[in-house]
């Protein structure tokens, strides 16, 4: 980007802004010569809203989505700028009302996305107690928000299965301290465990991510997760949430079938419900030999044994 330049050793989740450097003012200047800036807010507005969370806790509750992103945006950018933001204070209120937001299942993939960026651009001030406050966050969030924070830390260790070689320098890192991590991770595990045993989980924004990261973080091991979905699945309600994130176009041209534990059962699961007529795309996609092929061979992948074997 021509304003902030970013440096090959920065990770996938670096925020540029974070420096502050702008790398071509005269640029910069052209283009706020072009652009209104009527729907810009006052620094000062904002930094208040990030130094009294009280008020940012009110800010948020009184608008629809559109404005939460509004707010939540301007807040993110002027982070940095913010000379004595209440780290724990937002933290908590942010934590509050996605769980409000959470509890009604009103809470957006897109607003969930930036609460989860407001909170890492706080963690990343790096005040004395940050490390307590992503255990708050690990420990206190919905599974939605706390598994992007968790997801960032881990990465940023190399301790993602899936792809260690993202591991980044020691001071680009969100929480340097492997023990704490695996701590975190743990924490989080037990948490995702919970929320199935109460039959809560497919209340979540980001369900099939959950699911994801909840397998990975454990050796790879989907034995759990598709234990979880199977029990999910028994309910229209949380049949219904589990379906709704699969997309036609991704298991036809990219073989998306990594939750998928057994075609037939699922299909008899669908076939079975009030949602056959909606998912009759996904009931032919399960009927093909050729991705019952494929999703008994992933089995084997994931550490599981071969029904049929």
């Amino acid at each position: 980007m021509f304003l902030f330049e970013k440096d090959k050793k920065d990770g996938d989740d670096y925020n540029p802004e974070n420096r502050l450097r702008i790398a071509d003012p005269d640029r910069l200047a052209r283009l706020f010569n072009l652009t209104s800036i009527e729907e810009v807010p006052e620094a000062k507005d904002i930094h208040r809203l990030l130094m009294k969370p009280e008020e940012l806790e009110k800010a948020l509750n009184n608008q629809d989505d559109e404005q939460k992103l509004f707010l939540l945006n301007w807040m993110i950018a002027y982070v940095p700028s913010c000379e004595k933001p209440d780290i724990k204070g937002c933290i908590d209120k942010l934590t509050k009302i996605s769980e409000q937001l959470t509890n009604q299942s009103l809470l957006t993939d897109i607003v969930a996305n930036r609460i989860s960026d407001l909170m890492l651009r706080l963690l990343r001030l790096r005040s004395s107690d940050h490390e307590q406050y992503f255990f708050n966050i690990v420990n206190n969030s919905p599974l939605s928000i706390s598994v992007i924070i968790l997801f960032i830390a881990v990465k940023n260790q190399g301790k993602w299965i899936i792809r260690p070689s993202d591991k980044v320098d020691t001071e680009q890192q969100l929480i340097s301290c492997g023990e704490l991590v695996d701590q975190a991770t743990r924490i989080w595990s037990d948490r995702v465990r919970k929320s199935i045993r109460e039959n809560s989980l497919f209340q979540e924004i980001y369900l099939h991510l959950i699911l994801y990261r909840f397998a990975q973080f454990n050796g790879d091991d989907y034995s759990e997760a598709y234990a979880a979905i199977d029990q999910m699945c028994k309910t229209k309600a949380e049949l219904a949430a589990f379906l709704k994130y699969f997309k036609k176009e991704s298991l036809i041209h990219d073989s998306q079938f990594t939750l998928i534990e057994d075609a037939e059962k699922l299909k008899q699961y669908i076939l079975s419900s009030t949602l056959a007529k909606e998912y009759d795309w996904l009931i032919e996609i399960l009927s093909n030999e050729e991705n019952i092929k494929k999703i008994k061979e992933q089995q084997k992948i994931h550490k599981l044994p071969n029904t049929d074997s």
